[in-house]
């Protein structure tokens, strides 16, 4: 056989292997995804742009907009940085995105303006949809409560009772009832019973907490833990430090951290 034979040989082997491998990459692709394949398929947010008025006219830049699926918890929220506008139509514009589980498919999305229904409703679709839905609502006055501050000594002091101070505000637009203001220190929740707060008021709480052991402490404070007042804003009722506590001792005579007006040290107070 001439060598030009046998390179034609190999030329038509060649040509019949890509064309087997193409077959059976296309017969690959044809084959149908069994029911047990799409089991763990986790839906996709669906994400929202628009514009968005209270009482007819263009929401305030802060506005804030929260989403939910069947009227359960959360699954996503925005706040407007734009006068009458929530999210962008631009690729890195950010955009309201919500959040389903597979079993919340096909479920009823309804929108919360600065707590508020809105009027429009949608339909979790759990396939990445990018929607434009303009958004309005009618405004009702509601409280807005938030943590402001804890204030704590440099450190806390081991087998000793510590004073803890923690603010409360009420940032909405209607007074608020009585509700609890709880302190979560690494799983021992202290409590206190507010019985009113009127709109723009503050006040601040004392709690007394005694570590047993050294080493990091995480606080964290949340007004209306059990989420019994209707606010504004549902997100931002929380407040959390970190606090190391030590075994030094304290001088009896040195009440630096107690609220106490006639002592001789320095009185530590809210």
């Amino acid at each position: 056989m001439k060598d030009t034979d046998k390179i034609t040989s190999k030329g038509k082997l060649c040509s019949i292997l890509v064309v087997i491998a193409l077959l059976c990459a296309t017969l690959l692709v044809m084959m149908p995804v069994s029911a047990e394949d799409t089991t763990d398929i986790t839906p996709r947010p669906d994400e929202f742009r628009g514009n968005v008025t209270i009482d007819g006219k263009d929401a305030p830049v802060g506005t804030f907009i929260a989403a939910r699926i069947n009227y359960e918890n959360e699954r996503g929220n925005i706040t407007t940085t734009e006068t009458g506008k929530y999210g962008g139509p631009g690729t890195f514009d950010k955009r309201l995105h919500v959040h389903g589980h597979e079993d919340e498919i096909g479920g009823t999305i309804t929108f919360w303006i600065d707590g508020n229904e809105a009027n429009e409703i949608s339909t979790f679709s759990g396939m990445g949809e990018s929607k434009v839905l303009d958004l309005s609502a009618v405004s009702i006055d509601r409280p807005d409560l938030i943590v402001t501050n804890i204030k704590t000594p440099v450190f806390l002091y081991v087998n000793q009772k510590n004073t803890i101070w923690v603010t409360v505000a009420n940032n909405g637009t209607d007074d608020a009832g009585s509700f609890n203001v709880s302190l979560d220190v690494e799983g021992t929740i202290l409590a206190k019973t507010i019985p009113s707060l009127l709109i723009g008021a503050n006040t601040t709480l004392k709690f007394e907490y005694t570590p047993l052991v050294g080493g990091s402490y995480k606080l964290n404070a949340t007004a209306d833990p059990e989420n019994l007042i209707k606010e504004r804003n549902e997100t931002n009722n929380w407040m959390i430090k970190f606090i190391s506590a030590i075994e030094e001792a304290r001088d009896d005579n040195w009440h630096q951290f107690q609220k106490n007006e006639t002592n001789n040290g320095v009185t530590y107070s809210p």
